[in-house]
């Protein structure tokens, strides 16, 4: 941990030109596990941040795992800054969690989200998977219960369980020990929780984000709206506009490069977006959102524009996105068929171009 975290602090050195051009306002501790960070680690990393950066944060988030909180630790997170929690509970269920490879038990997992809570935390959000071979509606209706009407919690994250080849899930899945669910349940489950989530006063504000008003994770609309980003460490991604890059993900090659600069290279892997590449990323994103988008914000000619609005229509009737005085909005059915509305897109401005 100390040798990854002088490697992560040199290259904050390396990234100061950059991050003093333009003031940084959020900062995502995530794609791992950093609440296992020592506290003495952790406090360096955010106390050199502002020396090397345009330093002006409105948000700072923390990704934790249940059996990582303590109120020694959030009361430590919050001395340091933090000022939001992303918590994996991932299910309250410990048949679900052990299927899922989980550490904590569902027991463990409310102790946690009860000591969130108790200990004043405002601005924090829990990510739950749904889904799960096995899993009813009523499971998720009971989990979700629980946390927007006994516990209130402002954000919650929800992703549909993807089984990923060369993961434990996939191996039990090609052994025959579970089925994955149908495309039909899945739409069933996932209308569920748009549906039972609105009652309760949350904003379905992304694909797969739900907020009480006030509460969006500011730090990944910035994805979703197309604005850049400097990611730091192994397999992180950057992007500026028309470049997107990443880190190696060999933990130890990072180290060294950093660590002895003379005897390693650091391998950096990137793409150049440009052309109809560049705009279907545009439509990708942007259709994951359910504001309004307006016409004028669309990247295409008169023309094109003219024959998306047609293509449109079908849409509208579909009951995939809503028609607004000035542009569309995406619905939740929409998004289940993604994919589709965006291989029209694709037709589209490949026969533009």
């Amino acid at each position: 941990m100390e040798d990854f975290t002088h490697a992560l602090l040199e290259e904050i050195h390396t990234w100061e030109p950059w991050l003093l051009s333009q003031p940084v306002r959020t900062v995502y501790f995530g794609g791992g596990t950093p609440s296992w960070l020592r506290p003495h680690l952790l406090e360096k990393i955010l106390t050199t941040l502002p020396k090397h950066t345009a330093w002006h944060p409105v948000e700072i988030t923390l990704e934790a795992n249940p059996e990582d909180i303590t109120p020694e630790n959030l009361a430590f997170w919050k001395e340091l800054g933090i000022n939001r929690l992303s918590l994996g509970v991932q299910s309250l269920s410990d048949e679900i969690l052990q299927l899922l490879g989980r550490k904590a038990s569902a027991t463990l997992t409310r102790k946690a989200i009860g000591q969130i809570r108790a200990s004043g935390w405002i601005n924090w959000s829990v990510d739950v998977i749904f889904a799960v071979p096995g899993q009813t509606i009523q499971d998720i209706a009971n989990d979700l219960h629980y946390l927007v009407n006994e516990i209130q919690v402002p954000h919650i994250s929800l992703y549909g369980l993807t089984i990923e080849p060369r993961t434990v899930l996939y191996k039990k899945h090609l052994r025959g020990r579970f089925e994955s669910m149908d495309d039909e349940e899945y739409a069933k489950m996932y209308l569920f929780v748009h549906d039972f989530l609105e009652a309760y006063g949350y904003d379905h504000y992304e694909v797969s984000n739900w907020a009480k008003s006030d509460f969006y994770s500011r730090h990944n609309l910035i994805y979703w709206e197309g604005d850049p980003y400097i990611g730091l460490g192994p397999s992180a991604h950057s992007y500026i506009f028309p470049y997107r890059w990443w880190n190696q993900s060999d933990l130890r090659g990072y180290v060294a490069y950093f660590g002895k600069k003379q005897r390693a290279s650091l391998r950096v892997e990137g793409e150049h977006l440009s052309g109809s590449a560049a705009l279907l990323e545009w439509f990708m994103l942007r259709f994951r959102l359910s504001r309004e988008i307006s016409w004028a914000e669309f990247p295409l000619r008169e023309e094109s524009l003219q024959t998306l609005q047609e293509r449109m229509q079908a849409w509208v009737e579909r009951g995939w996105v809503e028609g607004t005085r000035g542009g569309m909005r995406m619905l939740p059915l929409g998004w289940l068929w993604l994919n589709a509305i965006l291989r029209e897109v694709w037709a589209l401005i490949s026969y533009a171009a």
